[in-house]
């Protein structure tokens, strides 16, 4: 049985990582070498704002659901200043029709 003191875990962790970068270094391979990189694409960036969006008010879709189906709400011009609103958002200037 191996009992060891505080500190001891680390100590071991290292020399095992340098045994390692010295196996690697011997095949030939950098272990500080090229990093990786990561793209993310234009469906990716939405998806990503979507999943930050707030929850919805369920009461508050009822309300305007009710507006729109008895005429009180315009939703066309809504509409246009929502999505101008998320184009903003994700940086894309949005495009005025008129």
């Amino acid at each position: 049985m191996e009992i060891s003191g505080p500190g001891r875990t680390d100590r071991s962790r290292h020399i095992y990582l340098q045994k390692v970068v010295k196996k690697l270094r011997q095949a030939g391979i950098s272990p500080g070498g090229e990093a990786d990189e990561v793209e993310i694409s234009d469906v990716g960036r939405f998806l990503s704002y979507l999943s930050q969006l707030p929850e919805v008010r369920q009461e508050r879709v009822d309300a305007l659901r009710r507006q729109i189906e008895g005429g009180e709400y315009d939703a066309d011009s809504k509409v246009e200043e929502i999505v101008d609103d998320i184009l903003e958002d994700l940086g894309i200037p949005p495009a005025r029709v008129g």
